[in-house]
Parts: C-alpha cells; sequence; structure tokens
C-alpha cells in the first residue's frame, strides 16, 4: 500500500510535509516522571517511524550542539 491509498488527496503531501522534533534531549527528560517520559519517547518513535515510512523527512534541534558535540540531532540517539 503506497501514501496515496492510505491519505485522501489533499489531506496531507509528505513533498511539502516534514516531522520536528524539538529539544527531545536527555536533559529535558530527565525532568519528567519517568512513565511520562517513556511515554513521550514511545510516542515520538512512532510518529518517526511513521514518516519513515511515508518518506516524510525528520528534522531534530538539539540546544548548543556545538557544547554538546551532537551529531545527526538530539532526538536521533533516543529513537
Amino acid at each position: 500500500m503506497d501514501r496515496e491509498q492510505c491519505a485522501p488527496r489533499g489531506l496531507l503531501n509528505a513533498d511539502d510535509s516534514i516531522v520536528l522534533l524539538i529539544d527531545l534531549q536527555q536533559p529535558f527528560l530527565k525532568k519528567m516522571e519517568a512513565e511520562e517520559c517513556a511515554r513521550v519517547v514511545d510516542h515520538c518513535r512512532f510518529v518517526v517511524e511513521v514518516a519513515q515510512r511515508f518518506d516524510v523527512p525528520v528534522v531534530t534541534t538539539v540546544e548548543q550542539p556545538q557544547k554538546k558535540r551532537c551529531h545527526g540531532g538530539g532526538g536521533a540517539r533516543l529513537l
């Protein structure tokens, strides 16, 4: 099944879409209760997997990447 069969025309166009994960980093996640953190990470993982299946680009951000020496985005390693 391809993406045209899953979504009605005009509802979503993968060519005009992105998934943006902002500040999904350990220091921020550690401030949450363990169950809430697990739910957030699971939901983000699900959204990323769906985006990848439909060829929607996934972009992640990280605060001060030069200090943290992060490569590939803040959420990439968690997911």
